[in-house]
């Protein structure tokens, strides 16, 4: 509550539309926390999101997600895990990348027709297609979003710099 005033918007990430979240997380019960916190959150900042990283594991669950942020009445942002960051780090999501090109596109193309359908998808038309079409873009998302993992480290947002915790700005536990 004392923070809400200077928060524009919270975004929580999910793995899962339910408690398989935990699993992933290695937290029993971290999935019904996540849900309390949201609606908790909700009294206080209108600009709730969930992050979802589309995953090999759970590519088959983005429509029980888009379920769960509509009874939540909240948005979603779709990011796709895929070989994004430099080369030489070393991800251990990497197991889960998506690296079959066609069900890359056909995940994709899924996701922008929901949108047009009008479901809550706040992932951008543009975000969608480059990574579809393997398009090279400037990140600029650290211009407007910072990370805050687990451990409390402040890191850039931008995908380059995913897992290598390069960029570590500071931390919230310091």
């Amino acid at each position: 509550n004392n923070v809400a005033k200077y928060l524009d918007s919270i975004t929580v990430s999910l793995d899962y539309p339910d408690d398989r979240h935990d699993k992933d997380r290695r937290v029993n019960g971290l999935f019904k926390k996540s849900i309390e916190g949201i609606k908790e959150a909700q009294k206080y900042v209108s600009n709730i999101k969930i992050n979802y990283s589309i995953h090999k594991k759970n590519i088959n669950c983005i429509e029980d997600m888009i379920n769960l942020v509509k009874e939540l009445n909240c948005k979603i942002y779709f990011r796709l895990l895929i070989r994004e960051s430099k080369k030489e780090a070393n991800v251990a999501d990497y197991d889960y990348a998506i690296d079959n090109k066609e069900i890359l596109k056909k995940v994709i193309d899924k996701l922008i027709i929901l949108k047009k359908e009008k479901a809550p998808i706040v992932s951008s038309y543009p975000y969608l297609t480059y990574i579809r079409d393997n398009v090279s873009f400037k990140c600029l998302i650290s211009r407007f979003i910072i990370n805050i993992d687990s451990h409390g480290r402040v890191y850039n947002a931008c995908p380059e710099y995913e897992g290598t915790k390069e960029l570590v700005f500071g931390s919230t536990r310091e």
